[in-house]
């Protein structure tokens, strides 16, 4: 074989790589944003029942019902996670659970069980759901980061994923 078929020969094996590398980090990015909307879903959820959960007489504040609310209307309004809310929400059902002996007054309120049963599901969905998406996005980055993937800008026109810098944590009466 001569010095031609020996390079068109390189040349179809680096097109072929750098074609499924450029798929592989498609691939990822469709995780992320499938990771990103799944989460968001569960933080919708989490809003509506933690307004609800607030509905309930005795439970809260007035201040942190109305707060709950509000922090409902916005996440169902939003079409991107808003970290702030979501910090709010998630400091706001700390305050309104802190311990397993206000979930057990609570769970005594007419409908109060059920909410309680639906919110704890939830908090721990949510969890997961930003567990799978900080990982997606860490993968990704990460397939971004390589020098060959920066050189030949396998990531086209996506955008850098980025994780919710937020706490999700559920509250301590629900451990």
């Amino acid at each position: 074989m001569n010095t031609l078929t020996w390079v068109v020969i390189a040349v179809v094996v680096v097109a072929i790589y750098l074609s499924q590398m450029a798929g592989r980090l498609d691939r990822l990015h469709i995780r992320v944003d499938n990771s990103r909307r799944a989460l968001q879903d569960q933080l919708l959820r989490r809003a509506s029942e933690a307004a609800e959960l607030a509905a309930l007489p005795g439970v809260t504040t007035p201040d942190l019902a109305v707060a709950f609310d509000t922090y409902a209307h916005v996440v169902r309004r939003d079409d991107e996670i808003n970290p702030e809310i979501e910090a709010a929400i998630t400091e706001g059902l700390k305050k309104a659970l802190p311990d397993a002996q206000t979930i057990a007054t609570i769970a005594g309120v007419l409908g109060g069980s059920d909410i309680l049963d639906e919110l704890q599901g939830t908090c721990r969905k949510v969890e997961y759901a930003k567990t799978f998406h900080d990982d997606a996005v860490r993968q990704c980055q990460t397939m971004r980061r390589k020098p060959i993937v920066k050189m030949f800008r396998l990531w086209g026109t996506a955008a850098w994923p980025e994780s919710l810098e937020c706490d999700l944590t559920h509250p301590a009466g629900f451990a």
